[in-house]
């Protein structure tokens, strides 16, 4: 009897722990940072509501104030975009208060790194949304690196360069590109450690991308890593009006890692031309212009005796543009040239006034004949206040405008920006222009400082290192954001294809997957973030009527003691029947 009663015993005990042993959950706490401090949001008229906890790992300072704790503003930053106010409503990080009177607080700005604290109570204010949002973007923490204002639904732009940092590689913003603002946004760049990373066994290959700066699109040569490259096999490019004279950086005996090269050009000589000036059959000069240049001062001309010089035929052109001849014309003075009075006609007001005319006293003066007048910069208009006839010795004075001319700015033949400015003038200049994956270094010539003709600058570029497409698959809760497994990250050389379907549907406890947003397989033209998203999983146990017993532990335990009970009656009942 008493071991019938101990088994019994026994048994009621193990179906007594069945239940609990049964329904039990396991929990696997999350990994905790140091410190924890409430944060309350204080709306404009005057009601508060806690936003949630700020659990920070404290910021150690050399110089730590006694009793004091330093929290990373990066920290405070990122739990306010997670914990926003509520809805039109908008955190305000200018100044935060350690008392809900607002009596002790302090000041912030974007460059503070971090905030000084003796309690474990933070309050914000939650101000009015006004419909636009700070997007704020770090080189480190405290150090601004771009900033902009974005109005509500607009999508948020990234900065067209990448901040640098030795010895890493840019891994983005932490922030998925088309997003659109809806708060005030906190970035910090994501670095990766520059490594070489082979491929295959131990061969790594590197890509070598040659733009020619014509339009055109760039040569590609994919080589492995240390080998020598062929320049032979690199064809040379053409850019109409300029002569190529090499790459930019020059070209490596051995590819070492993937580089970026450009097309350096020299503009094109302009074509020269002569301008021969001659009198009575025999060459007084020749000079030699390039295009476009303003046509050299005449000579003076040596007029034989009995002889007056009477201008240029044809008419002198003001610039030069093919191959010229000018000759001297000379009008014969009446054969009785001691009977004749004679006046002078002198010239003025250019940079070097032609010679003086003589001609008879009375006689007719058409101005189509006098000489021109040349000076630098201005084209010759005309003499001021010529006499219909020579009544006496005069000083004619020439009359000019000021030349205009083009200034043209190009960027791989494309037009940045034209302006008309006169001679002597300051010369005009654009903007600084963009180019992806560029650095722009200055114009090609360097600028003039005053116009003192046409003029065409190309923009002189230099190609930021070109880095591998990084395809990044992450893992999240759905609703929180939360990442639930490190991301898996696959760097394949630009314009080659990629397949990460193996990183796809990844087995995590306590999750179901739910969906994937992103292409697994493509071809890695840019950049591509992939992310796999879960939902937490709910155990369940359901009874044969479909009752739910999963979270209903105190039944299933009295269910076991009633079963256990009725086994004991029936066994004394047994007994006590033997007894008779």
């Amino acid at each position: 009897m008493k071991r019938i009663l101990t088994t019994v015993t026994a048994a009621v005990c193990a179906l007594s722990l069945m239940p609990t042993c049964v329904f039990a959950k396991e929990k696997t706490e999350d990994k905790k940072k140091d410190t924890t401090l409430a944060v309350t949001y204080i709306y404009p008229d005057g009601s508060e509501k806690t936003a949630g906890e700020l659990t920070f790992d404290p910021v150690q300072k050399d110089n730590a104030e006694k009793g004091m704790m330093y929290l990373s503003l990066e920290d405070l930053q990122t739990f306010v975009m997670k914990n926003r106010p509520e809805t039109g409503f908008e955190a305000d990080l200018s100044r935060v208060w350690f008392d809900g009177d607002r009596k002790d607080g302090a000041d912030l700005t974007l460059e503070d790194t971090d905030l000084a604290l003796d309690t474990d109570h933070l309050y914000l204010a939650a101000d009015k949304d006004d419909g636009s949002y700070d997007v704020v973007f770090y080189q480190d923490p405290g150090q601004v690196f771009s900033q902009e204002t974005v109005k509500a639904g607009e999508e948020v732009a990234f900065p067209e360069k990448d901040p640098g940092k030795d010895g890493f590689v840019f891994d983005g913003w932490g922030l998925k590109k088309g997003t659109k603002a809806e708060q005030n946004l906190y970035l910090y760049p994501v670095w990766k450690q520059k490594t070489a990373e082979p491929q295959g066994e131990g061969v790594r290959n590197v890509t070598l991308t040659f733009d020619p700066d014509n339009g055109q699109a760039p040569q590609v040569l994919t080589v492995k890593a240390g080998k020598p490259v062929d320049v032979a096999s690199i064809a040379e490019p053409a850019k109409k009006g300029y002569v190529f004279k090499g790459w930019d950086p020059v070209i490596p005996e051995t590819a070492d890692a993937s580089q970026q090269f450009r097309a350096l050009y020299d503009p094109e000589p302009l074509p020269e031309y002569t301008v021969t000036w001659t009198c009575d059959g025999q060459t007084l000069r020749t000079d030699t212009v390039q295009e476009g240049q303003p046509t050299p001062q005449a000579p003076d001309v040596n007029v034989p005796e009995g002889y007056v010089f009477a201008g240029w035929s044809p008419e002198i052109e003001t610039t030069v543009s093919q191959d010229a001849v000018y000759e001297a014309k000379l009008d014969k003075l009446p054969e009785k040239e001691e009977a004749m009075d004679m006046v002078t006609i002198s010239f003025a007001g250019g940079d070097e006034n032609p010679a003086p005319v003589t001609v008879a006293k009375g006689s007719a003066i058409d101005p189509a004949a006098l000489p021109k007048a040349v000076k630098t910069g201005y084209t010759f208009r005309g003499w001021e206040n010529v006499p219909a006839t020579a009544t006496e010795d005069l000083v004619l004075q020439a009359s000019f405008e000021k030349d205009t001319y083009k200034i043209v700015y190009r960027s791989q033949d494309d037009v940045v920006q034209e302006f008309t400015a006169g001679y002597g003038d300051r010369t005009p200049q654009p903007a600084d222009p963009v180019r992806e994956g560029y650095e722009f270094l200055g114009w090609n010539p360097q600028v003039a400082a005053t116009v003192t003709g046409p003029a065409e600058y190309q923009a002189d570029w230099k190609a930021l290192p070109v880095q591998d497409v990084r395809i990044r698959i992450q893992y999240l809760e759905q609703g929180t954001d939360r990442e639930l497994h490190y991301a898996n990250v696959v760097e394949v050389p630009a314009g080659n294809a990629y397949d990460v379907t193996r990183f796809d549907k990844l087995q995590i406890q306590g999750y179901t997957y739910v969906k994937t947003e992103g292409a697994l397989t493509g071809k890695a033209d840019k950049d591509a973030v992939i992310t796999v998203w879960y939902s937490k999983t709910r155990k369940t146990s359901q009874t044969a009527g479909g009752t739910d017993t999963s979270t209903n532990t105190d039944t299933g335990l009295f269910i076991g003691l009633a079963a256990a009970a009725a086994v004991i009656l029936v066994i004394l009942f047994v007994l006590k029947g033997r007894k008779k």
